[in-house]
């Protein structure tokens, strides 16, 4: 990030708001990914993703091209509110760099992830100077879930 440049904040989740799911590291398993994805749907929010998103290629979630460009759709995509990963591993570092980041200081979003996803966080904060999230994967546990919903929403986190 450009010294003196200032934090670019997201504006908090609300009900009915778009939240798209990438998956630009390890592949994803469909039961883990359904159970998460079914619990944040019915707590009020359209989740979004690429049906290619339990694509396998080894041990990740497809190729390097399959998800770079779903990871620059979910990046570019105007009415999403908020990206979230379906999981971590390896293979998030390797599909990066290149990716847009202008849109974000205009029209910022909710971007959350940890442990390989923090090549992502770190890249979208020096980028554009945007707030990220070190916070849980769609796949984790739903109580996580329920206090990372309960943060980027605004609410009183049930901690």
């Amino acid at each position: 990030m450009k010294e003196g440049r200032l934090t670019v904040l997201p504006p908090a989740l609300a009900a009915g708001d778009i939240v798209s799911v990438a998956a630009p590291a390890g592949a994803v398993g469909r039961d883990a990914f359904r159970r998460g994805a079914e619990y944040i749907a019915g707590r009020g929010y359209r989740v979004a993703y690429r049906e290619d998103i339990f694509s396998r290629h080894g041990y990740l979630a497809g190729d390097d091209d399959r998800r770079t460009d779903e990871l620059k759709g979910c990046l570019a995509d105007r009415e999403a509110k908020a990206l979230l990963l379906a999981r971590g591993g390896y293979g998030t570092s390797r599909i990066i760099a290149g990716l847009p980041t202008a849109a974000l200081r205009k029209k910022p979003k909710i971007v959350v992830g940890y442990s390989d996803a923090t090549a992502l966080l770190l890249y979208l904060r020096q980028k554009c100077g945007l707030a990220v999230f070190h916070g849980p994967f769609v796949t984790d546990s739903l109580r996580d879930i329920t206090r990372l919903l309960a943060t980027v929403s605004g609410r009183k986190s049930p901690l």
